[in-house]
């Protein structure tokens, strides 16, 4: 898809199935031939893509599966790929738009990725590759580039097993304090504190917002906005998420969800915007398998915020028809 930068891989398999087009596979019941069809298009990263869940376990899926329960007769189809952020999801949709794929509703599942955003106006992501973190921050030179992934391998398990042994052998000199290495800072293009720069992506991610509302008013299609968990937000971990390292992994990213939970009556104000930060707070069940990707219950219990929502439009939808019809 132009533009973009990227989309998933080509995929056929028992779980995991993507076309060419780079859209996953969405288990869904087959549609009435007898009701009109309500054509649902998902956007989002690796969470609304589905990582760590088969096909039938995605937020699509299970999305499509809820809805077909409560009478709706829909297709979704989902647009999500890994590490995609909201810039590249707003251009996704644009072009559909102009190849007159039209939806009745688009849904956007945010948060994680827009904490990798941070880069020159103007650019964007060009392969896969480049969508890791380093290479979408803002950056300044090479020489920058370098020590990122210097500052990375400091701070490495395997690294420092190997500066363990070789300390043993009496071979291991530690770095100096003026090593860029050590001074080298996770978010150098910015001269700011980490809370100004996540004001910044909010800021973006607002204004992509603004963009995809005023193309719905203008094609006449809903858009649902959701602002995605993860499990530093989740204060009863099971016995399998006491597992996962979260530790320096996430400090920038509790920046931003903290900003975006400062600011979320700004961002509720224009059009439907719902933060799921807290869906998982005191839920005792096995919501993630990683620091922001979810179980298949945790798959569900989004999908089924998503459902509700959908079935409250929908049922708004009805009722204009019915007074516009007296």
């Amino acid at each position: 898809m132009p533009y973009v930068g990227f989309r998933s891989v080509e995929r056929h398999g028992r779980f995991i199935n993507v076309s060419a087009e780079g859209i996953r596979k969405t288990v869904q019941p087959e549609l009435n031939p007898d009701q009109p069809v309500t054509n649902i298009f998902t956007f989002g990263g690796s969470v609304m893509f589905g990582q760590g869940n088969e096909d039938w376990n995605t937020i699509p899926s299970i999305l499509a599966q809820s809805l077909h329960q409560s009478g709706i007769n829909a297709r979704v189809t989902n647009y999500a790929a890994k590490a995609h952020v909201s810039t590249q999801e707003l251009l996704t949709l644009l072009t559909l738009l102009q190849q007159e794929n039209i939806p009745d509703t688009v849904i956007f599942l945010n948060g994680y990725n827009e904490g990798t955003a941070v880069r020159p106006a103007g650019t964007s992501a060009r392969s896969n590759v480049e969508s890791a973190e380093f290479q979408l921050l803002n950056r300044k030179s090479n020489k920058l580039q370098r020590a990122y992934w210097l500052a990375v391998l400091h701070d490495s398990a395997v690294v420092k097993a190997m500066k363990w042994l070789l300390k043993k052998a009496g071979l291991y000199k530690p770095a100096s304090s003026s090593s860029p290495a050590l001074r080298f800072p996770l978010y150098p293009d910015v001269e700011s504190s980490p809370f100004a720069q996540a004001e910044r992506l909010l800021q973006v991610y607002q204004t992509n917002r603004l963009a995809i509302d005023s193309l719905a008013k203008t094609y006449g299609f809903n858009a649902l906005f959701y602002w995605q968990p993860m499990i530093a937000h989740k204060n009863r971990l099971s016995e399998s998420e006491k597992f996962i390292q979260t530790e320096g992994l996430l400090t920038f990213r509790n920046t931003l969800y903290q900003a975006a939970r400062d600011y979320e009556a700004d961002l509720s104000r224009q059009g439907h915007y719902r933060s799921l930060q807290d869906i998982f707070v005191d839920d005792l069940k096995p919501a993630f398998v990683d620091s922001v990707h979810l179980t298949a219950y945790g798959s569900k219990r989004v999908a089924d915020v998503i459902a509700g929502d959908v079935l409250l439009l929908s049922s708004r939808s009805i009722e204009v028809d019915r007074e516009e019809s007296k």
